[in-house]
């Protein structure tokens, strides 16, 4: 049996615009606080990753991060 649901709710859909217009049409209407949840907190949490993996441990290099240009 195959699960079903919206084709938007397998992957961020609509560039990532999917979850919070969800959220807002859902009855969630504190817009600052659906940028802070969908904007602010994963480029906090991406910047903090970096620090630990690339600057404190070690265990990543910057240039790991890099495209090499075609």
């Amino acid at each position: 049996m195959a699960c079903r649901g919206p084709p938007a709710s397998g992957g961020f859909g609509l560039i990532g615009a999917v979850s919070p217009l969800a959220a807002y049409n859902a009855g969630f209407h504190n817009v600052l606080v659906l940028v802070i949840v969908w904007v602010v907190v994963p480029f906090a949490v991406g910047y903090l990753m970096k620090k630990v993996f690339v600057d404190w441990t070690k265990i990543c290099k910057p240039e790991y991060f890099i495209s090499p240009a075609h």
